[in-house]
C-alpha cells in the first residue's frame, strides 16, 4: 500500500509519500484500524499507467508532502493545491487522472467519493491487519468452483 502518512510514528506533521505496511509504523501501532478494499476492472495500458505514475512518485518520494493544508481546506469546500503536495483521496484521483480512467470524481475530493466509481466491487471490509489477499484470492477460487 502507498499512502501519503507520517514518516514518524509519533509526529503526523512530518508526512509525506509512504509505502505502509500492515504490521509495521503506524498501522502496527493502531491495530484496530478498520478498512474496505475495493476492485474494479481497467485496461492492460490502464494498469501501466497507474503503475507507472506510482512509480515515478515513489522515485522523487523526498520531494512529495503531505498536503495538510488541502485536507484541512475540504471541511470547507475548498481546494488548495500545491505542486509536489497530496492528500491520499487527492492522490489516488490524480493517479486515476494519469491512467486515463473516468470516474467522474468531484474536484474536492473526498475518501467516500470513490464509492460512485462505475464497476466498483467491495472485496473486503474489516480490521487491516485481518486483510490478506491471499484469502481475496482463495475466497475467488472457492466461488468459482462451487
Amino acid at each position: 500500500m502507498y499512502s501519503f502518512a507520517r514518516l514518524r510514528k509519533y509526529n503526523f506533521f512530518i508526512a509525506g509519500f509512504v509505502h505502509e505496511k500492515i504490521d509495521e509504523g503506524t498501522f502496527k501501532r493502531f491495530k484496530n484500524t478498520k478498512t474496505k478494499v475495493y476492485r474494479f476492472k481497467v485496461t492492460d495500458e490502464q494498469y501501466k499507467n497507474i503503475k507507472s505514475t506510482v512509480d515515478k512518485v515513489w522515485e522523487k518520494r523526498k520531494k512529495y508532502k503531505f498536503n495538510i493544508l488541502g485536507l484541512c481546506a475540504v471541511s470547507i469546500h475548498k481546494k488548495v493545491k500545491r505542486e509536489y503536495y497530496f492528500y491520499c483521496a487527492e492522490f489516488v484521483k490524480y493517479v486515476l487522472e494519469k491512467a486515463n480512467i473516468k470516474t467522474d470524481l468531484p474536484d474536492i475530493v473526498k475518501p467516500d467519493d470513490f464509492k460512485n466509481i462505475e464497476g466498483l466491487e467491495e472485496i473486503y471490509s474489516g480490521y487491516l491487519r485481518d486483510y490478506s489477499i491471499d484469502k481475496i484470492i482463495q475466497k475467488e477460487i472457492l466461488t468459482i468452483n462451487t
